[in-house]
């Protein structure tokens, strides 16, 4: 089996973790008044400057600020994601908000790899300096950056990725790192 197939065969297993999303409402909001009207949400200003609004089906919660601008976390795949953004909206505009739903953009994917096998962090560290940064005495994962994603890598083989924008970005940096770690064994 070549290397690129072992490479899509542990992709099939990646566990996405989280989910993070932004859109514009198209209009500056009153938070206070949200929080008057709607149960699944939580405003502390000293605390927090925006309002957060929690929501089961799908799970996630948005953070919704003055500017109009909403942040959704908490979701495990994009379909949700977009889903739960129109769900928010939909919310808003029900409770006497004026708002639309704009410029949706996903933000950043979290999700864990494993390679089952160990990896040797010092082995890997030397070979590819220029994209890792390894100290063992203050973190226990040695982090390989690529463009837009960081690859946290533990001597496990469990590898947790941030930073992507879509699954396809994930999949193109794994094979690339894949051959890499492969390489070590």
């Amino acid at each position: 089996m070549s290397v690129l197939n072992m490479a899509e065969e542990i992709l099939a297993n990646m566990e996405v973790k989280n989910i993070s999303a932004t859109f514009n409402l198209g209009m500056e909001v009153d938070l206070f008044y949200i929080y008057c009207r709607t149960r699944n949400s939580e405003y502390s200003p000293r605390d927090f400057p925006g309002l957060r609004m929690r929501m089961r089906i799908p799970v996630s919660c948005a953070l919704i600020f003055k500017s109009g601008k909403v942040n959704v976390v908490g979701t495990k795949n994009e379909a949700d994601a977009r889903l739960a953004s129109h769900k928010y909206t939909k919310l808003l505009q029900k409770i006497g908000l004026n708002v639309v739903f704009k410029d949706y953009k996903l933000n950043n994917i979290v999700a864990t790899i494993d390679v089952h096998f160990p990896i040797e962090l010092e082995e890997l560290n030397r070979r590819h300096m220029q994209f890792t940064s390894y100290e063992p005495e203050v973190f226990a994962s040695l982090s390989y950056r690529l463009p837009n994603m960081v690859f946290n890598i533990f001597a496990s083989g469990k590898l947790v990725v941030t930073g992507a924008k879509s699954r396809d970005a994930i999949k193109d940096a794994f094979e690339y790192i894949y051959k890499a770690l492969v390489a070590l064994k």
